[in-house]
C-alpha cells in the first residue's frame, strides 16, 4: 500500500498550504515583472487561483520570501490586474 507523494506550496495571498497542482505558479522574468511561470523556470511562488488570494497579494509590499527578493505593490498589481483578466475570458 503505497502512497503517492502530494507536493505541498504555500499561497503567496492566503498563506494557507494546498497541493501544488491546484495553485497557479507566478515567477519573475528577466525584466523584473511577475508573469505566471511553468515549472522549471527558476524560483517561484504560488497562488491560489482566487480573485481574494490575488487582491490579497497585490495589496502588499516588500519581500516574498519564496521568490527570494522584495517586488514593489505596482508591480503585484499588475499580475493581479492581468490574472483578473484572463479569468474574465474563461
Amino acid at each position: 500500500m503505497s502512497r503517492k507523494h502530494v507536493p505541498i506550496r504555500f499561497c503567496v495571498g492566503c498563506g494557507k498550504r494546498s497541493p501544488k497542482q491546484e495553485l497557479i505558479r507566478i515567477r519573475v522574468d528577466a525584466k523584473g515583472s511577475l508573469v505566471v511561470g511553468e515549472q522549471g523556470e527558476g524560483r517561484g511562488a504560488y497562488l491560489h487561483n482566487d480573485p481574494s488570494c490575488w487582491e490579497a497579494f497585490g495589496a502588499r509590499k516588500g519581500l516574498v520570501r519564496s521568490l527570494r527578493r522584495s517586488v514593489e505593490r505596482d508591480v503585484r498589481q499588475a499580475l493581479v490586474r492581468k490574472l483578473a483578466g484572463t479569468a474574465k475570458q474563461d
